[in-house]
């Protein structure tokens, strides 16, 4: 009868040592998942930031860009006008030659 008791008082005790090391493992690994569910969210909000810059950095962008657009129809205006200044005094410049050749004959 002893060693009966002795044999199911032994294997109880592994029974809890290994129902002990079970919550352990348990433990640990929640452990686990929290820290990596922070670090996770760490890394959600470091992209959530980046996102935010980068959208505010491609808003000016996008800005200097219209900007440029109306500066360049601008200088291809000014291109055109001065074209058509230079036509003119070339056209002017025709004419006083002419009037001149007309005056020395």
């Amino acid at each position: 009868k002893d060693i009966v008791i002795d044999n199911k008082t032994s294997e109880i005790a592994i029974l809890q040592k290994q129902l002990e090391d079970i919550r352990s493992r348990e433990i640990s690994k929640e452990s686990q998942i929290d820290k990596r569910d922070d670090i996770i969210n760490e890394l959600k909000e470091m992209i959530s930031s980046q996102v935010a810059e980068l959208q505010k950095k491609n808003k000016i962008i996008f800005e200097k860009n219209s900007k440029l657009e109306v500066l360049l129809k601008v200088n291809d205006k000014h291109q055109e006008l001065i074209l058509e200044i230079e036509k003119g005094h070339e056209i002017s410049k025709s004419k006083d030659e002419t009037i001149e050749k007309l005056n020395i004959q």
